[in-house]
């Protein structure tokens, strides 16, 4: 008895340190984010920083006001994409697994997943941006549906199978239709798994950075004012300014990057606000 517990014991130190190590890397790179970036939005102020335009080269601070204006309209219209067709997919998933129409896509969706994101950015600029002769906001949120779409479809179609049967079957013994069933019975009780997957579809978006290099533009300087228009975005912002000397991108690069942080959190933090847990 005495050496299991010795090795029970030693087991969970093991455990223990491999996770300490795993992730210490991400709190050093938090902390980094968090301390340089709290730095360069406090010289110039929370409003000023996300609203006002970027500076000149060496030439002190300034805002991300443009590229925060893209990031909302950009992963905003994603979204919009997204929800409707992964859920879509997740039903003919969930109801109609054997159909070939259901295997055919679950193979695309899943080839989707593995596919790097660059080239989704190469295909949607050879579809989109060369017809319409300039990159744009649209581009890069059609983009941006392409790599969030398996994310939804994956988190959706598993809270639609984490409904017990049972519930489902009693909703067809009272004469209940398929899309009463899935309106009725199955969607309240997935509701927190379906908001959660949206969630992630959201977050997955934001910090996409690949595929938005050929489609949405590279617009810093200005406000774009229709969605056909070139823009940008925070992720974007952070690539080209990370690669400049100079000091002043570099901390607005460190702020962009906090600021992306904090909406994660707050999309996290909302979702769990909205969506109860349902106890079944």
């Amino acid at each position: 008895m005495k050496m299991d517990k010795l090795l029970d014991r030693a087991f969970f130190l093991a455990v223990l340190s491999m996770t300490a190590i795993a992730i210490f890397p991400f709190f050093v790179l938090l902390f980094h984010v968090i301390e340089n970036g709290i730095e360069a939005i406090l010289q110039v102020g929370i409003l000023r920083f996300l609203t006002s335009l970027p500076p000149s080269p060496g030439n002190g601070m300034g805002g991300v006001g443009p590229a925060v204006l893209g990031t909302v309209i950009v992963v905003g219209l994603s979204t919009l994409f997204s929800i409707p067709i992964s859920f879509a997919l997740s039903v003919l998933f969930v109801e109609f697994p054997n159909s070939r129409i259901s295997k055919i896509s679950s193979v695309l969706t899943d080839s989707l997943l593995e596919l790097p994101s660059i080239i989704v950015g190469m295909l949607i600029y050879v579809l989109v941006v060369v017809p319409m002769k300039t990159p744009s906001m649209i581009a890069g949120s059609i983009a941006l549906t392409v790599v969030s779409l398996p994310i939804y479809v994956t988190y959706m179609r598993n809270a639609l199978l984490s409904v017990p049967p049972q519930y489902r079957e009693a909703g067809y013994s009272i004469g209940l239709k398929k899309l009463q069933v899935l309106l009725k019975v199955m969607m309240p009780i997935a509701r927190r798994g379906l908001s959660l997957s949206v969630v992630l579809g959201i977050a997955r978006a934001m910090g996409e950075t690949a595929s938005l290099l050929f489609t949405v533009g590279n617009v810093l300087y200005y406000y774009p004012k229709d969605v056909a228009e070139p823009g940008t975005t925070l992720t974007i912002l952070i690539y080209n300014f990370v690669q400049t000397p100079y000091g002043n991108y570099i901390a607005m690069a460190w702020g962009a990057a906090l600021m992306i942080v904090l909406f994660y959190l707050l999309l996290f933090a909302i979702s769990k606000l909205l969506v109860k847990e349902v106890r079944i």
